[in-house]
């Protein structure tokens, strides 16, 4: 599987693009990635388009740190406890390749894809327009990050931190 996007978020992103506000596609599709993960909000892709079957450059380097968010938001999702050898055994075997690579499997890919899309229908519906100048937009973003990892079960926690 891959990394998936819908044409919405594209379109969305459009005028930073242009600009060259991203080096990577992947830049965008991380932001609303981190946004999903923060606000514990996952969305259904329906359709869209590959970005990349791979964490591209500088992001491969992350791509563990990235895979462990999606296990802890998991965990919190589904309920499991991150303290239960089970739990995490089972968070693990659902969304991991079997190879003990560390890599995604489909539903992996599947579900971090659901938090990008997730990630990215928040900032749709909570900045005013779609963002024009990178400054301004960047700004807004790091606040609202911040503000929701405040207060973000995913992310409040000191285990979650240490994972």
């Amino acid at each position: 599987m891959s990394f998936f996007r819908s044409q919405e978020m594209d379109g969305w992103f459009s005028h930073l693009h242009k600009d060259n506000a991203f080096e990577f596609q992947f830049d965008h599709y991380y932001m609303c990635l981190m946004i999903g993960f923060a606000a514990l909000r996952d969305d259904p892709l329906q359709g869209g388009s590959e970005l990349i079957r791979h964490f591209p450059g500088p992001y491969a380097a992350a791509s563990k740190l990235i895979v462990g968010l999606l296990l802890i938001a998991e965990t919190k999702k589904l309920g499991k406890q991150l303290s239960n050898k089970r739990d995490v055994e089972f968070i693990v075997q659902q969304y991991l390749e079997s190879s003990g690579s560390g890599a995604l499997n489909d539903v992996g890919f599947d579900r971090i894809n659901n938090y990008a899309n997730g990630g990215f229908k928040y900032l749709a519906e909570e900045y005013d327009d779609k963002p024009y100048h990178a400054d301004t937009f960047f700004g807004w973003y790091t606040e609202r990050l911040r503000k929701l990892a405040a207060e973000s079960p995913l992310w409040s926690s000191q285990k979650a931190i240490m994972l």
